[in-house]
């Protein structure tokens, strides 16, 4: 009998561990129902927001079934709805039966040897809900897990509170031969563990690790951990072979302080343009006087959008508003230097940074500068990417006459006659068609960075000319993609919030586009044509969370 009882306990414990493809049918019947909702439409590309709203339900309700619903919509095809069943497991953990949830988040899906998308999901839900239950699963998984992308997802989930198992499963992962591995657990390590010698025994020999990322890895974990520490490295940090880590070290400089002025004047003289991107980041964040001779300096020897940084980092930190002209701006200093006051630092918003000082009218000249609806545009290689979803044939809201996509092609051409030879561009459009499987596809007029003038714009206002609106929007995605050009600004068009893509909310689109643009330091340019609210919000929080800045389209409608 014994023999017998054990066999029985395994095999429960097998089928308890095992997952199916579709959930089995439940006794409860709002989960039946959300359940019949999801399968019902799992091909239907106009019944989506019915899906999303029956994982909405999902999660208000809880538990064993309920969760095994969600499950199945990890890897789903329509890739916006795997974040949501994510945020559904999340209000799993936190409503009335999160002890349940929670139990079988640890004990089922973050053990699911079959589904690496499903342990993801369940380790990011468990990180940010934070139970001890739930952290000391996610330090057993991490000792247990082979798959490097869901030991990345454990580590981010660690790095957001351990125990001391946790910590001692991540410090063994600082051995892994995966570079991104090594550089997760270094980043959480330095984030959780108590500030002192001993975190910074891990991380400190992680400096001279083969792989950027890992180096990376240990430098964000250092500078929270053990400042003092890095700050003894900087100097062979800013000369790291790779950009990476100087972008890492740009991103450390603020909790050194004035001790790390030097180290700016280095980075913010750095090769790569990048980089330099980063420093005038730094330098706002450092918050000391003594950086003003430097961006003034920088100013002298910078063009196009790099340029235009300087003097923003500038108005930032000094509330001046002198204009474009380096030679004004070093007046300035001289007369008002001496006496200046900045004041106490303004508070780090959640993409650490200080919120930048708006455009500048003095620096936007019509008869000087292009601008696409009254945004200067200072960049030399860019690409203006439009949101052309079924939406923006609806009329301008708010006044003017028109489409929204007749409001864009009108703009376009104007803004193509602005651009001079040395400025290069191409232009994007990236839809979310209406088929299943689906099939986002990403165009563009040129095939590659052109240079301004009439042979480039007519082809481009030819293009655009043809392209009509339809589909759904999403841009995360295509943001990524392009970014990953050679270019330093993206000029993005669209009426609001998207609908598809990796990422559809602006929670968790604007924060997920920051972590993947960190190294190409790319500012995101944005012109709202559309409604006023929360796609006013999405789009100005971008921009500014990209270095870029907004713009209302209807402004230029309404003769303002």
């Amino acid at each position: 009998m014994e023999a017998q009882s054990l066999t029985a306990s395994a095999l429960l414990l097998v089928l308890a561990c095992s997952v199916p493809a579709t959930a089995a049918p439940s006794d409860d019947p709002d989960v039946a129902r959300a359940r019949q909702s999801i399968e019902r439409f799992a091909k239907d590309p106009f019944e989506q927001r019915a899906r999303e709203a029956a994982l909405r339900a999902l999660g208000r309700i809880g538990g064993r079934e309920a969760a095994e619903v969600v499950a199945t919509v990890m890897d789903d095809p329509f890739v916006h709805l795997r974040d949501h069943a994510v945020s559904a497991l999340i209000a799993m953990c936190r409503g009335p039966r999160a002890v349940e949830s929670i139990a079988w988040i640890t004990k089922v899906a973050l053990v699911d040897r079959r589904r690496a998308a499903l342990r993801r999901g369940a380790a990011t839900a468990l990180g940010i809900v934070g139970h001890a239950d739930g952290v000391r699963a996610l330090g057993a998984a991490v000792a247990k897990e082979n798959d490097a992308g869901v030991l990345v997802a454990l580590a981010d989930a660690l790095g957001r509170g351990m125990d001391d198992d946790g910590a001692t499963s991540l410090a063994m992962r600082l051995a892994s031969k995966d570079p991104d591995v090594v550089g997760a657990a270094a980043r959480a390590l330095g984030r959780t563990r108590a500030k002192g010698d001993a975190t910074a025994a891990l991380l400190e020999p992680i400096l001279a690790h083969g792989h950027a990322s890992a180096r990376v890895g240990a430098i964000d974990g250092l500078s929270i951990a053990s400042p003092e520490v890095l700050a003894t490295h900087l100097d062979t940090l800013v000369i790291d072979k790779a950009i990476e880590p100087r972008i890492a070290t740009c991103d450390g400089l603020a909790l050194l302080g004035t001790k790390a002025i030097g180290t700016l004047a280095s980075l913010l003289d750095d090769a790569s343009w990048r980089v330099r991107v980063a420093a005038y980041e730094a330098a706002i964040s450092i918050w000391s006087k003594d950086v003003i001779p430097l961006l003034i300096e920088r100013s002298r020897t910078e063009a196009g959008r790099l340029q235009a940084d300087a003097f923003r980092a500038l108005r930032t930190i000094t509330g001046a508003d002198v204009g474009p002209d380096s030679d004004l701006w070093n007046a300035w200093w001289k007369a008002k230097g001496a006496a200046l006051d900045l004041g106490p630092r303004p508070a780090i918003d959640r993409y650490g940074r200080i919120r930048r000082a708006a455009p500048s009218g003095a620096s936007f000249d019509p008869t000087k500068t292009a601008a696409f609806f009254r945004l200067p545009i200072h960049s030399k290689r860019l690409a203006f990417v439009f949101d052309f979803s079924g939406s923006m044939r609806d009329p301008v809201e708010g006044g003017g006459s028109g489409t929204k996509a007749e409001l864009a092609r009108l703009e376009f051409a104007r803004v193509m006659a602005g651009l001079s030879n040395d400025q290069f561009f191409d232009l994007f459009i990236h839809r979310y068609p209406s088929v299943f499987p689906p099939a986002p596809l990403l165009t563009r007029a040129l095939g590659a960075l052109a240079p301004g003038g009439d042979a480039s714009a007519r082809k481009a206002i030819g293009w655009l000319s043809k392209e009509e609106p339809k589909g759904w929007g999403a841009f995360y995605d295509a943001l990524v993609a392009i970014a990953a050009d050679e270019l330093d600004t993206i000029v993005l068009l669209s009426d609001g919030v998207p609908s598809r893509g990796t990422y559809d909310r602006d929670f968790r689109l604007i924060p997920e586009f920051v972590k993947a643009n960190r190294f190409r330091r790319v500012a995101v340019d944005t012109v709202l044509v559309g409604r006023t609210g929360s796609d006013r919000t999405f789009l100005s929080d971008l921009a500014d969370a990209t270095g870029g800045r907004f713009q209302d389209a209807t402004e230029r409608a309404h003769g303002k």
